[in-house]
């Protein structure tokens, strides 16, 4: 996820100065920033694991202990509720407080109601791509039940150009259709209107017009989802990234900014029927770059979209204390002491590299 970044002013500390009248002091500012971490937390069978607090959780920059400020568990059936804070925060008086009261104030877990979730097909009618595309697509089709009325679900497809097939919607018959529409059809809706929460009025239409790869789509969507408050989902189903190796270099990084920035998580299901494919590698890095999954749906197509249901459910907020870097770039290592089975949760937190 992306970090949040907020300086607060957090104590107010009078110094004597040495060798003068005591009446005559200095005031020394200290200035805490502040950061947020969005992470998942998944058992073996691929469920959130609830209930853990400040001391579940282990961060460390270049080997040295970041202090946790405070844990907050988001899930889709209630709202986010403060779970756990660190020892400073119990250790601070009311002007700390306040400003741990107003960072949370800036930084809102969920003000609309509801989830949202985009699909994103990348269409190829070479080889068996267009018939492993629209056998996952069924699956995803059969399994929109899972989500609760009150999500919004949108549809866009990538063949030689960028296309809206469904803006968001909480109709999810409707999001049936339009995931059809993303398998079947060329054309699509019109970018540059739409009412709010809506992912057409934030694209310019010779914009999307002239995205004609899949990471500069992927950045149009990114930039449009920034305009949305709170988590994103975008479920990527598509053979991979990159019109070879060099492309993907060039616009990566980008593409990685624009959907952490955009609170989104990519997930990207995998529905080639190869053993192995040389794209599978960008899939697996986009995934775990923004703090989604890689799922193989090659022997199991139909546990695809269970499995992404389930790790939605619910996410911790970690609040930390942003460390001095200096000149040299974060090194995060964040552990999970508690038991579980997987951790999702964007770079720099993950570490996680890919060969090509």
């Amino acid at each position: 996820m992306w970090i949040h970044p907020i300086a607060c002013l957090m104590l107010l500390v009078p110094t004597s100065l040495v060798g003068q009248d005591k009446d005559h002091t200095i005031q020394e500012t200290l200035r805490v920033g502040r950061s947020i971490i969005q992470m998942r937390v998944l058992d073996k069978k691929g469920n959130p694991v609830p209930d853990l607090d400040v001391r579940d959780f282990k961060l460390t920059n270049r080997g040295q202990l970041v202090t946790l400020l405070s844990v907050r568990w988001v899930g889709t059936n209630t709202e986010a509720v403060q779970a756990s804070e660190g020892e400073l925060l119990e250790e601070n008086d009311e002007a700390d407080q306040a400003a741990d009261d107003a960072f949370w104030n800036k930084n809102p877990s969920q003000e609309i109601d509801g989830r949202v979730v985009v699909f994103f097909l990348q269409k190829d009618q070479s080889g068996d791509r267009g018939q492993d595309l629209s056998r996952l697509v069924v699956n995803a089709k059969k399994n929109l039940d899972e989500l609760e009325e009150r999500d919004y679900v949108a549809v866009v497809s990538f063949d030689s150009s960028f296309r809206l097939n469904l803006d968001l919607t909480r109709d999810h018959e409707a999001a049936r259709d339009g995931l059809n529409d993303g398998v079947i059809r060329s054309t699509g809706l019109d970018f540059g209107e739409g009412r709010f929460p809506s992912i057409a009025a934030n694209i310019p239409r010779y914009t999307a017009d002239n995205a004609h790869n899949v990471e500069a789509a992927l950045i149009l969507l990114g930039e449009s989802l920034k305009s949305l408050p709170g988590n994103k989902t975008l479920v990527f189903i598509g053979h991979g990234l990159g019109v070879g190796h060099s492309a993907m270099r060039n616009t990566y990084p980008l593409v990685v900014q624009t959907l952490q920035e955009a609170d989104t998580n990519l997930y990207s299901l995998d529905p080639t029927t190869a053993d192995w494919h040389s794209m599978a590698s960008t899939l697996k890095q986009v995934a775990a770059d923004t703090g989604g999954f890689y799922y193989r749906a090659n022997s199991s197509p139909q546990g695809a979209f269970p499995k992404l249901f389930r790790a939605i459910a619910g996410y911790y907020e970690l609040v930390f204390v942003t460390p001095r870097l200096a000149r040299k770039p974060p090194k995060y290592k964040l552990v999970v002491t508690a038991e579980h089975d997987e951790i999702l949760v964007a770079s720099p937190f993950n570490q996680t590299t890919f060969a090509e």
